[in-house]
Formats: structure tokens, C-alpha cells, sequence
């Protein structure tokens, strides 16, 4: 099985550089160790470069507002002593003067859309375009072979060897590619563990006046806050917690609902989802790989959520990628053009790390 760029990883930016390959006609595939897209909310905030990113790709603005929040939601950061309790303060995100300006910037403005919905629009773009994008591939390891790598992957049917020129690793924080390319990360790599309780429940009754993208539950005694990924439907709640005195299984469903309760302040309806845990870092990788194999997204860094800088920095890594990677194969650079890959975006990698810490 032979293809130019093998991408490993499905996600929000493996996709995107799936559907700018394509564009440049470039013959790549996607490989998945998951069984599917994301059902639940992770990355929300899509910048306006981003977005002008997927314009640029020719997705289908109209496709993407449709599945976004009413920008009447993202009016304001709030901090309560409980959702339905009193506000204690607020960043105002939706000033006449703020929208003015956002407005007049770029023709693309930011949307607040949830991981889970952009997904399956990045993969039906990328299908259309004619690559192949296959879930339950795991990526195993790789070897040099002539001017490419073989990699070897597992599947439903077995083990096999995908033959590339280049492979782009683009599997997230824990990268396989990245550690079969033993490249370290650089930065602090617990800064706070975090529990998300995954909600399911229609608030708008009791925020329709005062809605907001984010809720900090100021508790002294649980902490924690809400993500507003709809505020008709989808709710994440946060909680940071100390693994040396808790583990996840402490957070049992029963437990959980409690604090979601507490916070909520209200015998409102809601349904848990889900329930995980993970761990806030801020960390870029020391290098993104030389040619034929690079690292893309949150393989090559990881940040706070603060900002909702992670999916954007690696939608922006992969733009600038896609053209050289094109450029080389059709003969019109030579691989040197791709070391500027690395000199362009870790620099800004490690400038958003610091700014998200």
C-alpha cells in the first residue's frame, strides 16, 4: 500500500492537512488508531486564522456556522458562587467595539465550535477530496526505505506496511511517531490534573439572561467550572484535584453528580455522559522531526487550555506544511525548503505555550 504522505492521527489537524494535500494534489492517506471521531467535546474555540485556514481549504463556511454556537453565547467569561447563585464577576468578550473590530479584521471571525462537531466536517471534506481515511490503524513503528519510510501498522486485518514519502505524525500529546522518533519535550509536564465530568442538559432557562463560554465555580472547598459548549445541550465540568490524595476512580458517578449539582445550584435536569481525567501541561518538543518524518498538532506541542490556543496553533502548523510538502514532490523545491517548517512554527509554538501558561 504506497501513498505520498501518510498521516497518522484523525483529528481536527490531521484532517486539515489531509484536505490541504488533496488540494495541492497530493495523494495522502489517514490512519486512526481510534474506532471513530470524537463523541464528546474537547478543543471549542476556532480562531479567526483558523477559520480563514478552512476558507482558504475551500470548506464550506456556511457548513461550519451551522454547527456553532450563536455568537450571543460567547457575550462573556463569568466567574458565581453557582450558576444559579450570584455573579461575583465577568470579562465582557462582546462589546460593541470588540465586535466592531473583529468584524473589520477578517471576513472569517472565530466560532465557538465543539471538537465533536467539527470532526465529522473536516472528514466528509477530506473523503470528498479523495483520500483515505481509515479508523482501528494503529501506527507501530517505521524504517527508512529509499527515499521514504515504511510503516509498519495494525489492523482489523492484521499487520501491514505502508509505504510513503513522507509521514506526518499528527497523534496527539502522546505521540507513537514522536517517541519512535525519540524526541523530548521541553517544559513542565504536570502543571494540574483535571477531572471533566461530560453533561448532557438544556440550561438555557436558567442562563438565557446571562449566557457565557465559561462559568468558574468559585467553591474554596471544589473548585472547578463549567465549559458552555452549548448551552441547550452540552456542558463540561472541571475539576482540578490532586492525584498524590485522589485517584479518578474516587470520582465515582454518584460523587460526581453531587458536585455537578453543588455547582449548579438548581434541581435542574442533566445526564453524565462521561467521566475522565487528564493532565494540563505546557510543553513543545525539542525538534519537529527532518524530513521524511515530521510532527504537527499537539505531537509537537501541548498547552493549558487557557485561550484556546492548542487546535489553532496546529491547524496554523499544518498550513504551513502542506505547501512545502507539495512544493517538493512536484519538483518546484528541494527538501531544504522543509526545514523552515520547524524554524516558522516553533517559535510560535513555544510564544502560544508561554502565553497559554
Amino acid at each position: 500500500m504506497e501513498t505520498e504522505v501518510l498521516i497518522v492521527g484523525a483529528g481536527p489537524v490531521g484532517l486539515t492537512c489531509s484536505i490541504l494535500l488533496s488540494r495541492l494534489g497530493v495523494d495522502n492517506r489517514v490512519i486512526e488508531r481510534r474506532e471513530g471521531l470524537h463523541a464528546l467535546p474537547q478543543a471549542h474555540v476556532v480562531s479567526s486564522r483558523t477559520m480563514e485556514i478552512f476558507r482558504a481549504a475551500g470548506i464550506d463556511e456556511g457548513s461550519l456556522r451551522a454547527v456553532a454556537s450563536p455568537p450571543g453565547d460567547l457575550a462573556s467569561i463569568q466567574w458565581v458562587h453557582t450558576l444559579a447563585g450570584p455573579e461575583l464577576g465577568r470579562i465582557q468578550m462582546s462589546t460593541p467595539e470588540r465586535v466592531i473590530k473583529m468584524l473589520t479584521t477578517s471576513p472569517s471571525p472565530m466560532a465557538n465550535i465543539s471538537q465533536h462537531r467539527l470532526e465529522p466536517i473536516l472528514l466528509e471534506e477530506a473523503r470528498k477530496r479523495g483520500a483515505s481515511v481509515e479508523f482501528g490503524v494503529e501506527w507501530q513503528s517505521m524504517e527508512s526505505e529509499g527515499d521514504g519510510v515504511a510503516s509498519q501498522v495494525g489492523g482489523p486485518g492484521g499487520p501491514g506496511s505502508v509505504s510513503s514519502r513522507f509521514v506526518l505524525g499528527c497523534d496527539g500529546a502522546a505521540s507513537r511517531v514522536r517517541r519512535e522518533l525519540d524526541i523530548p519535550m521541553t517544559g513542565p509536564d504536570r502543571i494540574e490534573t483535571i477531572l471533566n465530568v461530560h453533561v448532557a442538559a438544556n440550561w438555557r432557562p436558567l442562563l438565557a439572561e446571562r449566557p457565557a463560554i465559561l462559568y468558574w465555580h468559585m467553591d474554596p472547598e471544589e473548585p472547578g467550572f463549567f465549559v458552555a459548549h452549548d448551552i441547550d445541550s452540552t456542558f463540561v465540568y472541571m475539576h482540578p484535584y490532586d492525584p498524590a490524595a485522589r485517584s479518578q476512580d474516587d470520582f465515582d458517578e454518584a460523587t460526581c453528580r453531587g458536585m455537578v449539582r453543588r455547582a449548579l445550584g438548581a434541581d435542574l435536569p442533566f445526564e453524565i455522559l462521561a467521566i475522565d481525567s487528564w493532565v494540563m501541561t505546557a510543553q513543545v518538543a525539542e525538534h519537529y522531526g527532518d524530513a521524511p518524518v515530521f510532527l504537527v498538532g499537539d505531537a509537537a506541542h501541548r498547552f493549558p487550555p487557557s485561550g484556546g490556543l492548542g487546535m489553532n496553533t496546529g491547524v496554523a502548523d499544518a498550513y504551513n506544511l502542506a505547501w512545502k510538502l507539495a512544493a517538493v514532490l512536484g519538483g518546484r523545491a528541494g527538501t531544504p525548503l522543509l526545514s523552515t517548517y520547524e524554524a516558522e512554527r516553533r517559535d510560535v509554538a513555544i510564544s502560544n505555550s508561554d502565553t497559554s501558561f
